[in-house]
């Protein structure tokens, strides 16, 4: 056993990656992004809150200095490691921010899954089929290999549903 370490959030610790140009590991659990350096003193872990509450990290991938975060509510979430915050957008300025002269607001970028396919048997009739909307958890996703395209493959979080959700992003 090279190192072993207690994590900070240790709910739903459900996937992890590593980040071969970092030497990091990435631990996803229900609320939190876990960052270990194996170089570094075991006492010493950086997390972050995934800024998504409710649905748990379910997926995580390293592409050079960003770590790209998939969610339990189908959501895509980039961390820049570098500058050591998830990326935002700029939103588009309203009437009312112009006017007292306030900057742009910032949020985080986020992209979303799309409707997929869900069965809807016997479980769905019985407990879900008055909910009109299920998320596509992101299970699992990755880039191909110039960067510039996206796969990200999933299906609905709650258990006893069946579905899936995949697409090509770029």
């Amino acid at each position: 056993k090279l190192l072993s370490t207690k994590l900070p959030h240790c709910r739903e610790n459900v996937c992890l990656a590593y980040g071969q140009e970092w030497s990091v590991y990435a631990v996803g659990s229900q609320a939190h992004v876990s960052f270990l350096d194996p170089r570094q003193p075991q006492s010493y872990v950086k997390s972050v809150s995934s800024r998504e509450r409710g649905s748990g990290i379910r997926s995580v991938s390293f592409y050079e200095h960003i770590i790209t975060v998939g969610t339990g509510q189908g959501s895509l979430l980039f961390y820049d490691i570098r500058a050591q915050k998830f990326m935002e957008r700029l939103c588009q300025a309203n009437h009312y921010s112009e006017k007292l002269k306030l900057k742009s607001c910032e949020e985080i970028l986020k992209l979303t899954t799309g409707k997929g396919w869900l069965n809807h048997d016997e479980t769905w009739r019985n407990y879900f089929s008055d909910i009109d909307h299920f998320p596509n958890a992101v299970y699992t996703h990755c880039y191909d290999s110039s960067g510039t395209k996206l796969f990200v493959a999933g299906g609905p979080l709650p258990s006893g549903l069946h579905g899936n959700y995949a697409g090509l992003w770029s």
